[in-house]
C-alpha cells in the first residue's frame, strides 16, 4: 500500500504491510507421513520441568517489522540539541518501546540489527533502520503490538520531526501440532511434558499439510542461536533414544490422517524464543 502523506511538521508513522507470501504448496509432500523432529530445546522449560526430553506440542506466532525512520544530517559536535532531527533517537525509543509492549502483553520482541547513514562516527545520521521481532501465542497478540508500536513511534517522532515508517512484513501463524500424533509420543515416552516453542522449526511450517512433532532436549542454558546454547551428552543420546522410540511407534499399523487445516493456536506451556 502506498503511504500517506506526512502530517503537519513532516511527521508521519505509516504501519504497513509486505505483501503476503506465496501460497504453501501441500501437494508437494501430499503422502508424507509423521514427521517428528529432534531438536534443542530453544529455552529453560524442559530443564525447569526436570525431564531430559519434552514433546513439542505447539509453536508461537511470529511477525518481524522494519522501521525506517529519516531525520537531518547534521554535525554532532557543532549542532545545538534543541536544533537536531536526530532518526537514531526514534530508533532507540522504538527498542525500548518494543520491549515495554511485549512484557505487558506476554510477547517476546527485540532488535537483532539496527543500521545509520552515513555512518560516522561525528554524523548525526540523515537515516536510521531497525528490524523489531516478535513471538507470542496468538497472532492477534501480534497484532495489537504492532499496532501499539505504531502509536508509540508516532508520538516519538513528533518531538523532534523525524519521519517514521514501520512495515510489518508476513506473519507466521500459531501452530499446534498434531494431537493423535502427540498423544501417541506421551504414550511412548513417558514421563515426557508437552511444552510449546516460541522458535520457529520446519515441524510447524509442515504442520498445515502432514502430522508433525517435535522432540525437545533440555538446555540448561536457555541460550538459543548463540555458542552458549549447549546440552549434555547423556541428554543428547536421551533425545536419540526417544526418536527412536517415536520411529518404532510410527511403524506399526496405525494410521494417522493428515489434518487439512490449520491447527488452532498452541494450548501448551511456553519454551523459550528464537
Amino acid at each position: 500500500p502506498s503511504r500517506p502523506p506526512p502530517r503537519s511538521g513532516g511527521r508521519a508513522v505509516d504501519l504497513a504491510v509486505s505483501r503476503a507470501p506465496d501460497a504453501a504448496q501441500p501437494d508437494r509432500v501430499a503422502g508424507t507421513g509423521p514427521f517428528v523432529e529432534l531438536h534443542l530445546d530453544p529455552g529453560r522449560t524442559v530443564a525447569a520441568m526436570d525431564a531430559p526430553v519434552g514433546i513439542g506440542g505447539g509453536a508461537w506466532a511470529g511477525r518481524r517489522w522494519r522501521l525506517a525512520v529519516t531525520g537531518t544530517r547534521n554535525h554532532v559536535g557543532s549542532t545545538a540539541m534543541a536544533d537536531r532531527a536526530d532518526p537514531t533517537l526514534t530508533v532507540a525509543y522504538a527498542i525500548l518501546a518494543a520491549s515495554k509492549e511485549a512484557r505487558r502483553l506476554g510477547a517476546h520482541a527485540g532488535v537483532g540489527r539496527v543500521g545509520t547513514h552515513p555512518g560516522t562516527v561525528d554524523a548525526i545520521a540523515a537515516e536510521a533502520t531497525a528490524w523489531i521481532e516478535a513471538r507470542a501465542p496468538r497472532l492477534e497478540t501480534l497484532d495489537q503490538l504492532g499496532a501499539a508500536l505504531a502509536t508509540r513511534i508516532a508520538e516519538r517522532a513528533t518531538r523532534d520531526g523525524t519521519i517514521a515508517t514501520l512495515t510489518a512484513e508476513p506473519a507466521t501463524a500459531a501452530v499446534t501440532f498434531h494431537d493423535e500424533l502427540c498423544q501417541r509420543l506421551g504414550a511412548a515416552l513417558t514421563g515426557a511434558p508437552l511444552v510449546a516453542t516460541a522458535a520457529g522449526h520446519l515441524a510447524a511450517v509442515l504442520a498445515p499439510s502432514v502430522p508433525t512433532a517435535m522432540l525437545l532436549v533440555r538446555n540448561p542454558t536457555g541460550v538459543y542461536d548463540a555458542p552458549a546454547e549447549r546440552a549434555t551428552d547423556l541428554d543428547c543420546a536421551a533425545g536419540v533414544a526417544a526418536l527412536a522410540t517415536a520411529l518404532a511407534d510410527l511403524a506399526s499399523p496405525a494410521a494417522l490422517p493428515t489434518p487439512t487445516v490449520q491447527p488452532p493456536a498452541p494450548r501448551c506451556v511456553e519454551s523459550g524464543d528464537g
